[in-house]
Parts: structure tokens; sequence; C-alpha cells
């Protein structure tokens, strides 16, 4: 079953079993409903790729005030495409919400057990991971094809582990990303992809497909995740209009965010 529902007076995808069960915000925005222009029209929620940051920044406020979590309470990272993941707390409230120079520097991954802040990452096409335990807890993780081959999946359900909650007591959401069918990569990348899981790309002559999706749900797993707590989206930000892709816009394009925090 699809685990985002698009409430399209909000224009936001949102994790809405998880909100109807536990104390949290969580969702996805698309490409509606901002002040961007051009290229990044229209809620682009990124700093960092040229738009107008005024405009940016704006667009946050909105986002924000949609969901009722004031953005003075949101933590932002400066994220490079790594494994590397981040414990932050309520002192760390509204790092990166308003400017690059002050955002969780980098990371790709966001946990905290703390209620009251807002996890927010940027995406165009990779995946976004999304963590809650029963305690309330919660994570996300940005899995590009470079985090993904580091197992930045498998790395954040550590960082639960070693803070005392079981793998067993996580569910997981995989957020709209780019679909198999749509992500041709390099053999180079496919080299990096250990042996055991080759079953997440397909070659057509020359080309291969990557399923990074299906690479990172088998790297939760492996982890401990159990299976039936892992729940995968069918949307793909490369045909899907919804969203802006890096690929198919030709990398001028805006981002945007994937969201969680305990109320």
């Amino acid at each position: 079953m699809e685990p985002f529902s698009y409430d399209t007076t909000k224009q936001i995808l949102f994790l809405d079993q998880w909100m109807k069960n536990h104390q949290i915000v969580a969702g996805f925005t698309t490409k509606f409903d901002g002040d961007s222009k051009g290229d990044y029209d229209s809620n682009n929620l990124g700093l960092h790729v040229g738009d107008n940051a005024s405009d940016v920044i704006q667009n946050r406020e909105r986002l924000a005030n949609k969901i009722d979590f004031p953005l003075k309470n949101w933590v932002f990272a400066e994220q490079t495409h790594g494994p590397n993941i981040k414990h932050v707390s309520m002192r760390d409230s509204g790092k990166g919400s308003r400017s690059l120079s002050d955002s969780i520097s980098d990371t790709d991954g966001l946990w905290t057990k703390d209620k009251g802040i807002m996890l927010a990452l940027l995406f165009a096409d990779c995946v976004p991971l999304y963590f809650l335990s029963d305690s309330g807890s919660v994570a996300i993780s940005h899995a590009g094809w470079r985090g993904t081959v580091h197992n930045i999946a498998g790395k954040t359900v550590n960082h639960f582990i070693q803070s005392g909650i079981a793998a067993e007591q996580l569910e997981v959401a995989i957020g709209p990303s780019i679909c198999p069918g749509c992500y041709q990569v390099s053999k180079e990348v496919i080299e990096q992809i250990p042996q055991r899981y080759n079953q997440v790309y397909r070659r057509e002559q020359a080309h291969y497909y990557l399923d990074l999706k299906q690479l990172n749900y088998l790297q939760l797993v492996d982890a401990g995740i159990t299976p039936a707590n892992i729940y995968l989206t069918n949307y793909c930000t490369f045909h899907d209009e919804l969203f802006f892709s890096h690929r198919r816009d030709q990398q001028k394009t805006g981002r945007m965010l994937g969201f969680i925090g305990s109320v």
C-alpha cells in the first residue's frame, strides 16, 4: 500500500498512518505552491541551487505554516552525498533554516530523540529514508547512489541501536525518488555495489539501470529492520510531474523537502 497520501490542498505528501498512530509530522513536498521563478518554479526549498534566497525562505515559511511547525524549530543539513549522520537536539533548532552558513555541516542523515524539532533534508531524485521508533525518536537520511553504496541506511539504523533502540522497534518509509526505469548509471557505479545485491540492477546492452529504492530496502533488512515495517512508495521523481528532478530537468532545478518531527 502506498505510504504517502497526497494532500492536494497543501500540495504535500504526508505519511498519514504514522501521523495518525504517533505524535509526529512527516512528509515530502511537491514543486507546487511557492514563490520561486524560472527554473525553480515554484516551490523550491533549496538555498544552494542558485535561486533567490528570499523566495526560498518564503517557501519554507509557507511550508512551516501549512504544517503548524515554526521554522525556528527546523534543522537543515549541508548535504554532501556521503554517509555521515548527526544527532541533533533542541539546541540545534533553526540551524540552516534561513542560511546555508549555519546548517549542520557535511551531513546526509539527521536523527533526534527530542520533541518539538523538525528534521529537514533536500531531494531531487535521491532516496529519502524516514525512520520512526516506538519511543518517538525519528531520523531522516538522504540516499543518493554514493550514500547508498556506503550504506547510509544501515548506518542510520546503527545510530538507533547505539542509543539503545533495537532495530525491531523501528519503522522505515522509503520516499519519492527516481525509479529503476529512469535511473541509468555507469558501470563504475555498478561495480561499487556489493555482489550480494546484484538483483537491484539490470543491464541493457552497454547501459545499466539501478533500483536505488530496492537497494536501500535490502540494506535496511540486513540491518535488522523487520520487512513488514518497511514501507515503499511508488512515486518516481523523474516521471511524476509533481516533483523537481535533477536528471529530467538537466541539473538546473529546485529541491523538494523531506521532513519529520515529533510533537
